[in-house]
């Protein structure tokens, strides 16, 4: 007699924006799946461009993004959706996770460097100044990656050679609110990048 498991998996409709913080997300050659990620990556973002929703498994992106299929698996995406965990400033939100995980590599440079790349940043689009944890600096944009027409400010993830991704136009509130955070994390003695 055969005995058949049968596993439950749960599964999430990625909106347009929240497919462009999939869609921009760091990958290094040297990181496990680099091709199956980049493959993803590219697929995701083509899918973007078309204006297209995606949905997607746990099981399926558990190699390619690993966090993201474990907040699926633990139900996280039914009390706040993948946009307010990119956008949000609470202790649960990206950012502050990778502010946190920081903390590990206070005096390794290149790491730092990684991690803010990988953080949501407000941009002033009108002179590119953007938010870090290490302070503010002047950013070239890639508008092109996800062909957003910039107005005043917007949000940014990841980077291509052209310069910072652009995801998605923001109001003021949503730039001054995330400015804000940032800026807190600045003014912090225990902020790994405050050497940086």
């Amino acid at each position: 007699m055969k005995c058949v498991f049968y596993i439950p998996m749960k599964w999430y409709n990625f909106s347009n924006i929240e497919l462009r913080y999939l869609a921009s997300c760091l990958i290094y050659p040297e990181f496990p799946f680099y091709k199956e990620k980049l493959r993803m990556r590219n697929y995701i973002r083509h899918e973007v461009l078309k204006g297209n929703f995606l949905e997607f498994s746990s099981v399926e992106i558990k190699d390619v993004f690993p966090r993201i299929s474990r907040l699926i698996e633990e139900g996280f995406f039914e009390q706040r959706t993948p946009q307010s965990y990119f956008e949000g400033t609470d202790l649960a939100a990206h950012n502050m996770r990778l502010y946190k995980y920081a903390k590990k590599f206070r005096k390794q440079t290149e790491m730092l460097k990684s991690i803010e790349f990988c953080c949501v940043r407000p941009v002033d689009i009108s002179n590119g100044i953007v938010a870090s944890f290490s302070g503010d600096l002047e950013a070239r944009l890639d508008t092109d990656y996800f062909e957003v027409n910039p107005s005043k400010f917007g949000f940014t993830h990841g980077f291509t050679d052209k310069g910072l991704i652009l995801i998605r136009d923001v109001s003021e509130e949503e730039y001054c609110f995330m400015l804000e955070f940032f800026r807190e994390r600045q003014k912090s003695k225990r902020n790994p990048f405050r050497k940086f």
